[in-house]
């Protein structure tokens, strides 16, 4: 599966140099990418809208050029379903922080906030990135890394979508 899903990624990178501003990569049925709820800063009829995806890649416009990888944190969601048809209702117990990896094995640095520490999905400038590996990028050197506040732009994971773990 790891060995498919590199090769997936890294052509979907490719194909989109030139073309896309972004490239995101969500790794299951079970993840999704949620933003901010709110309004933040919009007005007139752009309000009736509520979150997109707009505002925060507006905000990294300016950066962009220089920019190669925003990492995406992870949060996850699960426990005892509700009866709702809508799977943001069905599951509402959250951890309170982005996950974390704790093994030393599994470590991408050994500063305990870097966001190579947590699984999670990266928003990939295709102009800046120059490999790929399933939760991390390697970025053209010279280029930034930065992490999105996860109370911006995180992945909600459903953990318990597919039964109790």
């Amino acid at each position: 599966r790891h060995c498919l899903s590199v090769l997936a990624e890294a052509h979907c990178l490719w194909t989109n140099r030139g073309i896309s501003r972004w490239v995101i990569m969500l790794h299951s049925f079970d993840a999704y990418l949620a933003v901010a709820q709110g309004h933040h800063g919009l007005t007139g009829n752009e309000r009736h809208y509520g979150a997109t995806l707009a505002l925060p890649l507006q905000t990294l416009q300016p950066v962009r050029p220089k920019i190669g990888t925003l990492a995406v944190p992870m949060m996850d969601f699960g426990g005892p379903p509700r009866n709702s048809s809508w799977l943001v209702s069905r599951f509402r117990q959250r951890v309170s922080n982005p996950v974390q990896v704790l093994a030393p094995i599994g470590r991408g640095n050994p500063n305990d906030d870097s966001w190579l520490n947590h699984p999670g999905v990266t928003l990939r400038n295709p102009e800046n990135v120059v490999g790929v590996y399933d939760h991390y990028t390697r970025s053209r050197p010279g280029a930034m890394d930065v992490e999105a506040p996860f109370e911006l732009l995180r992945v909600n994971h459903y953990v318990d979508i597919f039964g109790e773990r």
